[in-house]
């Protein structure tokens, strides 16, 4: 028997710390947080903690670096409480981004006006979206299920590439993302009460995905509030004392080739992740590609104004 000690045993009790060791020293890489803040423009920032789920917050706005350490390091204690976070940011991109965040956690969860403006984000929220990309998640569900991931990620990669589809694709933690900006699809409506919203036409072409190709595409992720690990950051699962890197991958040798086991952080690879991250950004694959042969094969209309 072992004996708990803050949620942990003694037995991972030192793991855990390596974690929280590597955690904090990710993201005081600047080029971290300015590859971070890149995602977040305009666009609505939540902090997840799985193994703490009543500690997650959603509707955080974070424009600058010096905002998105406000956040991380001050407004949550973090340094002070270890509770870690997996970074999402949403699928949305709105107008002026959303609402302004309270500046301490006592006005976050008692300010009486915070909880009307939070209100009224939950159900008008749609009404300030300019855009709302299209996300494919390959779910692997445990890590030793990866390789299946990796082999579902590769045939929807060279579907898309026939059909010169634009996509970005990244390592997700758990699998894996194929990402294609809005700008490339039909005028859809973004009201989550419409017949014929966006969030529909994209489930349709996941289910197409998911009977072609594989079971591992995940066709219940279609809402109007979903939000998406950020690249560069890193993943954390309950039970499992690795940080996972959400890297994107920037060639299709670096899917070809991928293993797992590169992505998680160590001190031995962190000096060399830090390099790369100072040369990276995203990319976009057939970036002069059209979604005019997928969405003929799914059977959805391209020709909505």
């Amino acid at each position: 028997m072992y004996i708990s000690v803050g949620g942990f045993t003694m037995e991972n009790k030192e793991d855990r710390n390596k974690q929280i060791k590597l955690y904090l020293a990710w993201y005081g890489t600047q080029a971290v947080r300015f590859e971070i803040i890149k995602s977040l423009y305009c666009r609505e920032f939540a902090l997840i903690s799985k193994h703490t789920p009543k500690a997650s917050i959603r509707n955080l706005k974070s424009h600058s670096v010096k905002n998105f350490d406000y956040i991380l390091w001050n407004l949550l204690h973090l340094r002070n409480k270890k509770i870690l976070f997996s970074l999402y940011y949403s699928l949305a991109k709105y107008i002026n981004g959303v609402p302004n965040s309270p500046r301490t956690l006592v006005e976050w969860t008692k300010c009486d006006t915070w909880k009307k403006v939070k209100e009224d984000w939950k159900f008008n929220h749609y009404k300030k979206m300019e855009s709302y990309d299209f996300v494919i998640d390959i779910d692997a569900g445990d890590h030793a299920d990866i390789i299946h991931a990796k082999e579902t990620t590769i045939n929807i990669r060279n579907y898309f590439d026939k059909l010169n589809i634009p996509y970005e694709v990244r390592y997700s933690g758990k699998g894996f993302h194929f990402i294609i900006p809005k700008k490339f699809f039909p005028d859809y409506s973004y009201d989550p009460n419409d017949e014929n919203n966006i969030y529909k036409m994209y489930q349709k072409i996941a289910k197409y995905l998911y009977d072609e190709f594989s079971e591992m595409v995940d066709v219940d992720i279609y809402d109007s509030r979903r939000v998406l690990k950020i690249p560069y950051t890193l993943a954390l699962y309950p039970d499992d004392y690795n940080c996972y890197i959400c890297f994107p991958l920037h060639t299709r040798a670096g899917l070809d080739n991928f293993q797992f086991k590169e992505y998680i952080l160590t001190e031995k690879n962190f000096d060399v992740y830090k390099k790369i991250i100072k040369m990276r950004g995203l990319h976009l694959f057939n970036a002069d590609g059209k979604m005019n042969k997928l969405l003929k094969d799914v059977g959805i209309n391209n020709n909505r104004s």
